[in-house]
């Protein structure tokens, strides 16, 4: 790691201050190079870099440094839970519970709206902000954009809309466009497109071991290393899933988080193993804590009682409320294992240690039934927090041989492409998306010539 002291374009004394204040005392690899290509100084790029690597930061100078311009900052984000989280976190580093406020913070989800959406710092999701852009309720001229996770642009069903967005925010004019993207095969090319520079790191500086447990043996592989690094663990392997997790807990690889398929799943699997655990002093003051802001259903019921045991859910199922005090309960160490949906993987920022995939192939999902390559990164991406633990572990457990061939894929090193998703649009629909955004207007037909 590097000390602060480091160097780069309009990286000063003002902004050195600033981000020490918020307790950084070294910069990650990706960090380090995106200070000496001018992040601090409005130069676009495109920053391509393993799941926690550190490029949250390298965004959060940006939108720093926006501030100090007096301009205009949009976070876009790729879904509501991370929007929440980063709300949260923007208010308290930037916003009105800062030690020295420097801006206002406005959310804008579609189910949740806090602020004004002329705000200095905007955080949204990609859909909601082009939604706004469309509906003329947001000028993103001038303005610094950040774009989290736009990696996700590749994606079937929601890529294309995201292509869109971006396209428009580059016709409109924007002041510095800043992209955070995981390690993808082709980044040169989606920063030739963005008309950024490219900024990559394959460094973690958290190592991630990666382990595939298959009837009562298992292998592991350091994530960056090739298949010929891939050694064998000694001893016997749990299968069970809730001895798999004990089996962690007693190796001292907590706190866990283990990635389900649905939310029902995950308040059933979260059930089944408190249902082994005893109550504990940190789990009954987060019980009491959640019993203030929960209404009483069947499911804030259970989460309660799982909290006791330092269990918990994650889940689009839980109120606002519900999920900010569990989360403020792993940043505290009060709870050891967590149940969740996919959806926490997208960058929410917990401390996990390890995490655990019961299963590689998902009954309810459009297309292949099996984890993709990309989702598994950003998902194991969870394990191991920068200056809490000195590994992460992700633990794969696949149900039969076809899933263990998948398991040895995708661990391995290589990157999938980032291509266009407009194709899959009716140019009908891409067409009118334009025109309603005033970048191009219907043409009138040219009268015959006498």
């Amino acid at each position: 790691m590097t000390p602060v002291n480091i160097e780069g374009p309009g990286f000063d004394r003002w902004v050195l201050e600033q981000i020490s204040a918020w307790g950084i005392s070294a910069f990650t690899d990706i960090q380090t190079l995106a200070i000496k290509a001018g992040i601090a100084d409005s130069v676009g790029m495109v920053v391509c870099a393993p799941t926690s690597s550190g490029k949250t930061m390298v965004g959060e100078i940006a939108v720093l440094c926006a501030i100090r311009r007096s301009q205009r900052a949009l976070y876009l984000v790729s879904h509501k839970a991370l929007a929440d989280q980063k709300y949260e976190d923007f208010l308290k580093r930037f916003g009105d519970r800062a030690s020295k406020p420097l801006a206002s913070v406005c959310l804008s989800t579609g189910d949740r709206e806090e602020g004004d959406t002329g705000a200095n710092l905007l955080v949204a999701t990609y859909e909601r902000a082009l939604g706004l852009i469309l509906s003329g309720e947001l000028s993103p001229r001038d303005a610094v954009i950040i774009a989290d996770e736009l990696q996700i642009i590749g994606e079937e069903g929601r890529g294309a809309n995201i292509e869109i967005l971006c396209t428009l925010l580059k016709l409109k004019g924007v002041s510095q466009f800043v992209a955070l993207t995981a390690t993808v095969e082709n980044p040169d090319e989606l920063a030739a497109w963005l008309d950024c520079k490219l900024v990559v790191s394959t460094k973690r500086d958290v190592p991630l071991v990666q382990e595939i447990w298959f009837r009562g043996e298992g292998r592991q592989l350091v994530f960056g290393a090739d298949q010929s690094k891939q050694s064998k663990i000694g001893g016997s392997m749990p299968a069970v899933l809730t001895d798999v997790i004990s089996h962690l807990l007693e190796s001292k690889r907590g706190p866990i988080l283990v990635f389900t398929e649905t939310r029902r799943e995950a308040s059933q699997l979260a059930s089944q193993y408190s249902q082994r655990r005893v109550r504990a002093a940190d789990g009954i003051e987060i019980s009491q804590q959640l019993e203030l802001f929960s209404e009483p259903t069947e499911s804030s019921d259970q989460l309660r009682e799982n909290a006791e045991r330092r269990v918990a859910f994650h889940s689009a199922d839980l109120s606002p409320q519900e999920r900010q005090v569990i989360e403020q309960g792993f940043v505290d160490s009060k709870f050891e294992v967590c149940f969740a949906t996919s959806t926490l993987a997208a960058g929410v920022n917990f401390p996990f240690q390890t995490v655990v995939f019961p299963k590689l192939s998902y009954q309810w999902r459009d297309g292949s039934p099996r984890i993709r390559r990309s989702e598994y990164r950003n998902m194991s991406g969870r394990a191991g927090r920068l200056g809490l633990h000195p590994t992460g572990y992700a633990v794969l457990l696949p149900g039969n041989e076809l899933e263990l061939q998948h398991a040895n894929a995708i661990i391995l090193p290589e990157n999938d492409r980032v291509a266009s998703q407009l194709a899959s649009l009716s140019m009908r629909r891409t067409i009118l998306t334009l025109v309603a955004s005033n970048i191009s207007a219907p043409c009138a037909r040219r009268p015959p010539e006498a």
